[in-house]
């Protein structure tokens, strides 16, 4: 219990408006993100992304918006993003692609254990996802795309009611604590880019 509780991140004050887009366009933080919104029911042939070979859950019209509307506002707002590192599942690769986030590369610790998150999360996504998020890029924002069992088993219950596609920021300092520093909900990024 000890070593879990230190691997966790410590709270730092929350950043936001102003304060948080000078935070991200100066780098150095690692952003990690639930898919944009995704109905529960898999599509039939009819209403699958012609893409989407395997008939995965889908991003819906407003995870769609929602996600291109985040790309265009880091865009926008010059916050520079390095690695994008993605789960393997449809929806999650749509987000990155529909957000037009730099060069997305799959990994399997991110993903929903092909079950849709049926099945229990383990150890081993849990632990890569802590020390991932402890791993940041000076000058850059590396982001990471998962689902909502993964971050709240690998950082606990402030994670519970994160919605689709909100993201939480972590600002690694280099002495292997990895503060939380600002949630950004998915609707928020445009408001951010204008400096609200």
């Amino acid at each position: 219990l000890v070593l879990l509780c230190a691997a966790l991140p410590s709270m730092a004050e929350s950043l936001s408006g102003p304060a948080l887009l000078k935070a991200l366009k100066a780098g150095g933080n690692v952003i990690v993100m639930r898919h944009a919104k995704s109905p529960q029911d898999k599509p039939d042939d009819a209403t699958a992304e012609a893409d989407n070979t395997r008939k995965e859950r889908q991003l819906d019209a407003d995870g769609k918006m929602t996600a291109a509307a985040m790309g265009a506002a880091i865009k926008k707002a010059g916050i520079p993003v390095g690695e994008v590192i993605v789960s393997p599942t449809y929806r999650a690769m749509q987000t990155a692609k529909l957000a037009g986030l730099p060069a997305p590369m799959t990994n399997n610790l991110l993903s929903d254990g092909g079950m849709s998150m049926q099945n229990p999360v383990d150890d081993s996504r849990s632990s890569w996802l802590r020390e991932q998020a402890g791993k940041a890029t000076a000058g850059t924002n590396r982001i990471l795309i998962t689902h909502l069992p993964n971050l709240f088993s690998a950082f606990g219950e402030e994670m519970k009611t994160l919605g689709d596609g909100e993201a939480v920021v972590f600002h690694p300092d280099g002495k292997g604590a990895f503060p939380i520093v600002a949630h950004i909900k998915i609707d928020d990024w445009p408001k951010l880019a204008d400096g609200k």
